[in-house]
């Protein structure tokens, strides 16, 4: 899965999906979720899981909304 693939993607996508862009295998994934510490936002939709596009998005680096990386914040500098 490309990062175009995932920002033309819907809102929500499924967990394999997910899954598929951040790296993580199948079985890892849904014992994350199960466990509710998968790094994004998962919704329970039946018997299956969705997980928000714009989180897995933002753990890429990437704007959902603008479809473009995003802008890094400028880091502070100590005295």
């Amino acid at each position: 899965m490309t990062i175009d693939d995932l920002l033309a993607s819907p809102p929500a996508v499924s967990l394999a999906v997910a899954n598929a862009a951040l790296g993580i295998g199948r079985t890892v994934g849904y014992d994350l979720a199960r466990r509710g510490k998968y790094p994004a936002r998962v919704y329970r939709v039946g018997n299956g899981f969705r997980v928000a596009t714009v989180e897995v998005c933002a753990l890429l680096g990437f704007d959902y909304q603008q479809k473009a990386p995003l802008k890094s914040q400028p880091q502070s500098r100590a005295a």
